[in-house]
């Protein structure tokens, strides 16, 4: 009987240990971004119940916060959070807590601020990003606003959509033959996020 009594409780703690699930989480600054620059913090939470979980972002700088922003993840659990404050020239850590009613999970990433690398040879050009906004389920959003900044520039557009196509511009001095990417943000009418990066070289 002592035996099988044994054998009992080590199943439960089997079960037990199989069905306890962690939250993780990742996350990315970019940069180095120019004095004046959007800085655009993404990442992904994964685990038990990443979707709508609650995501806090803090920026220091020599320990002393700079910003903070609290959003929360989508049903991929992707997060991003737009940070539109002037950062002085100087390295940034950046702190990300992700929690839920059972769990927390941290990441830690850094950005540098440096001076501006726009030049008199920078020449005016217009970038158009046009397309349709959908989910993963095919389904096309219905209305929402669409954010479109250039890694390391000032410049930025937010743009309002509807019936699932969008249609920005974004107007910058850009060195030809550099390599920049564009950062496209969309939010819809519930919140719900998704971001992209394209890498292009103006000519």
């Amino acid at each position: 009987m002592k035996i099988l009594f044994l054998i009992t409780i080590f199943t439960f703690l089997l079960l037990t240990i199989h069905f306890v699930k962690s939250l993780s989480v990742t996350c990315e600054a970019g940069g180095p971004y120019g004095t004046g620059s959007v800085i655009l913090v993404v990442g992904n939470v994964s685990g038990e119940v990443s979707n709508s979980t609650n995501v806090t972002i803090e920026i220091r700088k020599r320990g002393s916060p700079k910003a903070s922003q609290t959003t929360t993840s989508d049903a991929t659990g992707t997060y991003f959070s737009v940070f539109t404050q002037s950062f002085d020239i100087g390295t940034y850590d950046v702190n990300v807590t992700a929690s839920n009613s059972t769990n927390t999970a941290t990441c830690n990433d850094t950005f540098e601020v440096i001076a501006s690398e726009l030049s008199k040879e920078c020449q005016l050009k217009t970038i158009l990003i046009e397309g349709n906004a959908g989910y993963a389920n095919s389904n096309l959003v219905n209305s929402g606003k669409i954010f479109i900044s250039i890694e390391g520039l000032s410049t930025s557009n937010t743009t309002n959509f509807s019936g699932g196509y969008f249609k920005a511009y974004l107007t910058a001095c850009l060195n030809l033959g550099k390599k920049y990417v564009l950062q496209v943000s969309i939010i819809d009418e519930e919140g719900k996020k998704g971001t992209i990066f394209i890498p292009f070289i103006p000519t």
